[in-house]
């Protein structure tokens, strides 16, 4: 398991933010960028947590090609999917979509 400490997560939260945010802001806005970025978002949150993809899938009776998809972004999640994760990892909804809206994705909407 990594170092779950506050101080830990709210570092590695922060550096890894700006990063996404940075990737998100170089593409043009589409579906499957959104798909990318929560794919990210998911990794990031699961990897805060210290938990492996096959404890995930578990925790969510989703398999690992499944969570894998999902953080690739080469899987869309449906929103109870979404909802469910979100719960098991302890974030909320907000966590997976915050970056886009400061990160460029939400100015390139028309």
């Amino acid at each position: 398991m990594s170092d779950c400490s506050e101080n830990n997560r709210s570092r590695m939260w922060a550096e890894n933010r700006t990063q996404i945010a940075e990737s998100m802001s170089k593409c043009p806005f589409d579906k499957n960028k959104i798909n990318i970025h929560i794919g990210a978002a998911l990794r990031l949150a699961r990897e805060l947590m210290g938990i492996s993809r096959t404890e995930l899938a578990a925790l969510c009776s989703f398999d690992d090609k499944t969570v894998n998809g999902f953080e690739t972004g080469e899987r869309e999640m449906t929103a109870e999917e979404l909802y469910e994760i979100s719960s098991f990892l302890n974030v909320s909804i907000d966590f997976f979509f915050d970056p886009i809206e400061s990160g460029g994705l939400g100015k390139q909407r028309t």
